[in-house]
């Protein structure tokens, strides 16, 4: 160790900080999943809106294409039966007996005319169960459809997954590193400090190195709380946070800030996280911050 550690040195990132930080953040933004969307979409909503706009079913034998040809051929079947009717009973008659020829000409297309009633139960039924196929295949359609959006989406779902743990993982080794190198350079403040304590007059050491650990603990804690946040470096960030009451650290995180920076950063974090200040003192008392403590920040706070 040299001889005269400079007290004026700040944090410095070491390569392994940087290279994990940026190893996280060019993950982070350039791995990161499209938004979902269904590639038949457009299909599956047409599908619904038809499934389930179909209606009930009613038949009108008049626009039934089948009872239509059917009614053209007993039509021209009946009055061929008719005329031959007709023609038959007057020769018969020697041309005499013509409206006799004409009822029984008459009643020949008749009979033609009710076996067509006859058919329209059969086109009904017919009718009927081409409704229910066509439903029926709408259905289908529309299963098959839904159960092809669930596959997919639930395939989005993994691949997001296999992106947000690799994700915490990597901010989590960067964080290691960063805890690492403060630890490391807390060992150098320790070496540093019993150093001046032998050579130097200790007063004057103990009123610089308090000064020192002040100023970096403030630095350190705003960059680790920077760290933190997925909107790296960015105030609006923050206040939109804020504004929505999203907390912007997590409570292992502000245990870990009270542990190295004491209670000021650790209530700061707090005041930050909530915009509360019954909430702030309530996590604060509950993290097991002394209540005078609590209360002497506040009373800063308001001046």
């Amino acid at each position: 160790m040299s001889n005269a550690y400079n007290l004026t040195n700040k944090y410095k990132e070491s390569k392994k900080v940087k290279d994990a930080f940026e190893k996280y953040n060019t993950y982070k933004n350039t791995n990161k999943p499209n938004d979902y969307s269904y590639s038949d979409s457009e299909l599956l909503s047409k599908t619904q809106d038809k499934y389930f706009n179909y209606g009930d079913f009613s038949y009108d034998a008049s626009n039934d294409p089948a009872y239509i040809q059917y009614k053209q051929i007993y039509q021209s079947n009946g009055k061929k039966a008719m005329e031959d009717t007709v023609g038959n009973v007057s020769s018969l008659t020697s041309g005499y007996g013509n409206s006799y020829a004409l009822t029984a000409g008459m009643n020949s297309y008749n009979q033609y005319m009710e076996q067509l009633n006859e058919v329209i139960p059969e086109l009904y039924s017919a009718a009927y169960s081409r409704y229910e196929s066509e439903l029926d295949r709408l259905e289908n359609k529309l299963s098959y459809l839904s159960n092809k959006d669930k596959t997919e989406y639930d395939r989005y779902l993994d691949q997001y997954d296999i992106y947000s743990s690799e994700v915490d993982s990597l901010r989590d080794l960067y964080l290691n590193e960063y805890k690492n190198d403060i630890a490391i350079q807390e060992g150098e403040w320790e070496d540093a400090y019993k150093y001046y304590s032998a050579n130097l007059d200790k007063e004057m050491f103990d009123s610089e190195l308090a000064y020192k650990k002040e100023a970096d603990a403030t630095d350190n804690f705003y960059r680790f709380y920077d760290l933190l946040l997925d909107a790296s470096k960015n105030s609006q960030a923050i206040a939109e946070s804020k504004n929505n009451n999203k907390e912007t650290l997590r409570e292992d995180e502000i245990y870990v800030i009270l542990g190295k920076y004491g209670e000021y950063d650790a209530l700061a974090a707090l005041d930050m996280n909530y915009d509360s200040d019954e909430m702030v003192r309530n996590k604060a008392l509950a993290m097991g911050i002394e209540k005078s403590y609590v209360d002497a920040y506040f009373d800063a706070k308001k001046k």
